[in-house]
Protein backbone atom coordinates (compact mmCIF):
# COMPACT_ATOMS: atom_id res chain seq x y z
CA UNK A 1 0.00 0.00 0.00
CA UNK A 2 3.11 2.20 0.87
CA UNK A 3 4.52 2.12 -2.73
CA UNK A 4 1.10 2.80 -3.85
CA UNK A 5 0.64 6.08 -2.19
CA UNK A 6 4.81 6.95 -3.25
CA UNK A 7 3.68 6.16 -7.13
CA UNK A 8 0.65 8.38 -6.47
CA UNK A 9 2.43 11.67 -4.68
CA UNK A 10 5.09 11.09 -7.37
CA UNK A 11 2.64 11.63 -10.23
CA UNK A 12 0.96 14.18 -8.78
CA UNK A 13 3.97 16.02 -8.32
CA UNK A 14 5.28 15.38 -11.74
CA UNK A 15 2.06 17.06 -12.73
CA UNK A 16 2.25 19.86 -11.00
CA UNK A 17 5.71 20.70 -12.09
CA UNK A 18 4.40 20.50 -15.68
CA UNK A 19 1.60 22.95 -14.94
CA UNK A 20 4.04 24.74 -13.72
CA UNK A 21 6.55 24.47 -16.74
CA UNK A 22 3.63 25.32 -19.09
CA UNK A 23 2.66 28.24 -17.34
CA UNK A 24 5.70 29.89 -17.21
CA UNK A 25 6.42 29.07 -20.83
CA UNK A 26 3.18 30.68 -21.39
CA UNK A 27 3.37 33.59 -18.92
CA UNK A 28 6.97 34.56 -20.83
CA UNK A 29 6.14 34.25 -23.99
CA UNK A 30 2.89 36.16 -23.35
CA UNK A 31 4.63 39.17 -21.77
CA UNK A 32 7.49 39.05 -24.31
CA UNK A 33 5.33 39.62 -27.42
CA UNK A 34 4.72 42.66 -29.36
CA UNK A 35 1.53 44.41 -28.70
CA UNK A 36 1.54 44.87 -33.08
CA UNK A 37 1.30 41.29 -32.99
CA UNK A 38 -1.23 41.01 -31.02
CA UNK A 39 -3.39 43.65 -32.55
CA UNK A 40 -2.41 42.31 -35.72
CA UNK A 41 -3.91 38.70 -34.71
CA UNK A 42 -7.20 39.86 -33.37
CA UNK A 43 -6.19 38.54 -29.56
CA UNK A 44 -5.91 40.77 -26.49
CA UNK A 45 -3.28 39.59 -24.72
CA UNK A 46 -4.59 40.68 -21.22
CA UNK A 47 -7.69 38.17 -21.63
CA UNK A 48 -4.97 35.45 -22.31
CA UNK A 49 -3.09 36.25 -19.29
CA UNK A 50 -6.35 35.89 -16.93
CA UNK A 51 -7.09 32.26 -18.77
CA UNK A 52 -3.58 31.29 -18.68
CA UNK A 53 -3.52 32.30 -14.91
CA UNK A 54 -6.40 31.88 -13.65
CA UNK A 55 -8.31 28.92 -15.48
CA UNK A 56 -5.47 26.48 -14.19
CA UNK A 57 -3.55 23.64 -16.58
CA UNK A 58 -5.57 23.78 -19.53
CA UNK A 59 -5.12 28.09 -19.70
CA UNK A 60 -1.80 27.49 -20.35
CA UNK A 61 -2.21 24.49 -23.32
CA UNK A 62 -4.90 26.50 -24.63
CA UNK A 63 -2.89 29.36 -25.23
CA UNK A 64 0.11 27.25 -26.71
CA UNK A 65 -2.17 25.50 -28.96
CA UNK A 66 -4.97 28.68 -29.84
CA UNK A 67 -3.13 31.78 -29.33
CA UNK A 68 0.41 31.27 -29.89
CA UNK A 69 0.17 30.13 -33.66
CA UNK A 70 -2.44 33.06 -33.98
CA UNK A 71 0.13 35.22 -33.15
CA UNK A 72 3.08 33.79 -34.89
CA UNK A 73 1.35 33.77 -37.92
CA UNK A 74 0.33 37.53 -37.43
CA UNK A 75 3.97 38.03 -37.28
CA UNK A 76 5.45 36.74 -40.28
CA UNK A 77 2.43 38.48 -42.48
CA UNK A 78 3.67 42.24 -43.66
CA UNK A 79 0.80 44.20 -42.45
CA UNK A 80 -0.06 45.65 -46.46
CA UNK A 81 -1.22 49.53 -46.14
CA UNK A 82 -3.19 51.02 -48.52
CA UNK A 83 -2.21 54.66 -49.37
CA UNK A 84 -4.99 56.86 -49.72
CA UNK A 85 -5.55 58.88 -53.17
Amino acid sequence: MNMAVSGFAALIMLLAMVGLALLIVALVDLVQRPSESWSASGQNQLVWALIVVFVGFIGPVLYLLIARPALDGAARTPEVSIAAN
